[in-house]
């Protein structure tokens, strides 16, 4: 959201560097008001080169997260879970489509697979995913004490039917 209306696109000249996109329908676009696009030169302005280099790291990002994931899944360290959010009146949201750290199948790993996880840099990113399960309680915490329909109790269940393996 911080680049838009912004975005990324394939060249139209078929190169492999991708080139600045703009929303011209978003209300962000004026003459007015905001930064310049380009330099009274022509040139692309230094806020629209930051602006790039934001994308570009989103892009890079993206890539290292999908072969994160693709990693652990392929080790059978995910698993599917379903999350009930009770509210206090009754009503029940379900979220689903999340997926955590299969923790059984973490302490089974083999050495060689720890080894590789480590060396990947893999691990604090696993472990933080572990750890990110505690902080529910503070969410909904927060959620309750900012929002005027409060949340009663959550409920977590594996999918049994749905792990991700390899």
């Amino acid at each position: 959201m911080m680049t838009y209306p912004l975005f990324l696109m394939r060249n139209p000249d078929g190169t492999d560097d991708p080139v600045i996109g703009l929303d011209m329908d978003s209300k962000a676009v004026n003459n007015k008001d905001g930064h310049s696009l380009f330099d009274k030169k022509g040139k692309p302005s230094l806020w629209l080169g930051q602006q790039k280099n934001i994308l570009m790291d989103d892009v890079k990002n993206n890539i290292l997260t999908q072969r994160f994931l693709q990693v652990i899944s392929e080790k059978g360290l995910l698993r599917e879970v379903n999350v009930d959010v009770h509210y206090a009146d009754e009503q029940i949201s379900q979220i689903r489509g999340l997926f955590m750290v299969h923790e059984d199948n973490l302490q089974k790993i083999s050495k060689d697979s720890l080894v590789e996880l480590r060396d990947a840099g893999y691990l604090p990113a696993i472990y933080a995913m572990l750890f990110s399960v505690f902080q529910l309680n503070a969410l909904i915490l927060r959620h309750n004490q900012t929002y005027e329909r409060s949340i009663a109790r959550i409920s977590l269940e594996v999918r049994k039917d749905h792990q991700i393996a390899g």
